[in-house]
């Protein structure tokens, strides 16, 4: 008897269990968590916002002296298709539906669909941030900018127009929207702020503006889908980070108008196999193309290549380094594992610290210099093996290179044919 009972009692402790879980998992979906997938209802903010009207499921604040409402956070997270109209009224008064507020529609994860009316012309700041169920957008007419944050983290938008009229793209504006492919932004577009487009993993390319003057720091950095972009002729320079760990660009349309490329703008772009850099820039920051793995070829001219240019360019078999380049900078070349042949000109005075480092398969070094650089450490070859290498410098120089370190330890050192 007792062995039935036991059993009898382990069978009700069971079922007792069974009906707790399903009594759970049906209270969780009667919650309505504005993270759960396919939800498409609206939930209570758990820290509500002011407002002074609710019209049609959209909370607004008034302002009764100008007639005009703004779209508010509210008390709820938003849900589904909206449509904002350009008028509401109240009490028998009409007012133009102006603006949106800050973070109105921040976190509202199962919003799909906005269409916002040419009536607003103000977007407060991370209006749409990580709503990422969000798909379709409809900006309005004559919106003065792109705010900050305004679209980050949604990672369902696909594609969005943005319309004639902003002058200002905001920081982090479409940051890590990870489904985003295309962007054409239109000619109005004169300033991007940092990180706009930053860890757009998808996306595959960007029209820019004609209007746009510089690509600020980190705009594109991580979009590891971007093929090909087009700069246009107003940009004179780009900033740092701009395009690093944009691993399929393959295609880098630099212009004569350009005058700077700051540090790391191109770090990493591990596709670029060629690039042509004109003239007009005399300036390249450290690490520009640090760790460009694909790059092959490279037509430049400029005074000076500053620390870790070309570093971990372990594509690159030769490199001509043109006439007027005065300065090699620390690691300028450093762990080019398969660069073979230097060919270094007589404008060059200034050698610094590792600048061929790593350089493990170097083989012939031309240096078109009548007397040794100004100034060049003892390490500058370091790790490179030159005593299997060969070392070409003029004929009226050999004894002088033979006798100073680090030249000195190239295996043969012959006069320049």
């Amino acid at each position: 008897m007792k062995r039935v009972d036991l059993k009898k009692k382990k069978k009700s402790i069971q079922v007792i269990w069974i009906i707790t879980l399903c009594l759970c998992l049906m209270n969780a979906c009667s919650d309505g968590d504005e993270n759960s997938p396919g939800e498409k209802k609206e939930v209570p903010r758990p820290h509500p916002y002011q407002y002074d009207v609710r019209v049609g499921g959209i909370c607004y604040t008034l302002v009764p002296k100008a007639r005009v409402a703004k779209v508010s956070p509210g008390d709820v997270y938003y849900a589904g298709n909206i449509i904002i109209p350009s008028t509401i009224e109240h009490e028998g008064t009409v007012y133009q539906v102006e603006e949106i507020s800050d973070s109105a529609f921040c976190g509202c994860r199962n919003l799909t669909a906005i269409v916002i009316p040419n009536s607003v012309k103000q977007i407060g700041l991370w209006t749409f941030k990580d709503c990422s169920g969000l798909k379709d957008v409809s900006l309005p007419e004559g919106l003065e900018n792109i705010p900050v944050r305004m679209f980050a983290g949604c990672t369902a938008l696909e594609s969005i127009v943005i319309p004639e009229g902003p002058k200002k793209m905001g920081e982090m504006a479409f940051f890590s929207c990870t489904s985003l492919k295309s962007v054409t932004l239109p000619n109005s577009i004169e300033e991007m702020e940092w990180r706009t487009f930053e860890g757009c993993t998808n996306l595959e390319y960007v029209k820019l503006s004609e209007s746009l003057r510089y690509i600020n720091m980190e705009c594109f950095s991580h979009c590891s889908n971007l093929c090909t972009i087009d700069i246009p002729n107003s940009v004179t320079s780009i900033g740092n980070n701009a395009f690093a760990f944009c691993t399929s660009l393959v295609q880098l349309p630099l212009h004569d108008y350009m005058t700077g490329i700051s540090p790391r703008a191109f770090y990493n772009c591990t596709s670029l196999t060629s690039i042509t850099i004109p003239s007009s820039i005399q300036d390249i920051g450290e690490l520009a193309f640090g760790g460009c793995s694909g790059l092959t070829t490279v037509n430049w001219s400029a005074i000076k290549i500053n620390p870790g240019t070309f570093a971990d360019c372990t594509s690159l078999s030769e490199f001509v380094i043109p006439e007027g380049v005065k300065e090699i900078r620390s690691d300028a070349f450093a762990r080019c594992k398969n660069l073979a042949l230097v060919k270094i000109p007589s404008s060059v005075g200034t050698i610094s610290y590792r600048a061929f480092s790593g350089c493990e398969n170097l083989k012939d070094v031309y240096y078109d210099r009548e007397k040794l650089p100004d100034y060049c450490p003892d390490n500058i070859f370091e790790n490179a093996y030159i005593n299997y290498a060969t070392l070409h410098v003029p004929a009226t120089a050999i004894e002088e290179f033979r006798a100073t370190a680090p030249w000195s330890e190239f295996g043969n050192i012959v006069p320049i044919d």
